[in-house]
């Protein structure tokens, strides 16, 4: 994820001038669904009582609205199928034509849509 969308760093300041710095990275280095993440902040907010929710039921997830700003659809590629992947061996798992199957899986649309 830091490949495709760099660190950013700014400021902001509050009526009084005070400034406040923020660093922020990427949200899938810390997490692999960020969205999820992030819905689940704003639930337990809505369940702590916060006056920036009060209207809003934890459950009703009908009321957010997610914008979700990505790099585009990746490159669909056949790089391997079940018959080589059965051959493979744990280490083929890690490494086998110069992919790496097991680190890949996740952003792998090929693997995605064949995980039961």
């Amino acid at each position: 994820a830091p490949t495709y969308l760099p660190a950013h760093s700014f400021e902001t300041k509050d009526s009084t001038g005070k400034v406040r710095s923020f660093d922020l990275i990427d949200g899938g280095v810390a997490a692999n669904n960020p969205t999820l993440v992030a819905l689940n902040e704003v639930t337990k907010e809505i369940n702590r009582g916060s006056s920036d929710y009060y209207a809003i039921n934890a459950m009703d997830y009908t009321r957010f609205l997610v914008i979700s700003l990505g790099t585009g659809a990746p490159k669909t590629e056949v790089k391997y199928d079940a018959l080589k992947a059965a051959k493979w061996g744990v280490l083929g798992w890690l490494s086998s034509e110069s992919s790496t199957p097991l680190v890949d899986g996740g952003a792998t649309p090929q693997l995605a849509g064949a995980m039961i």
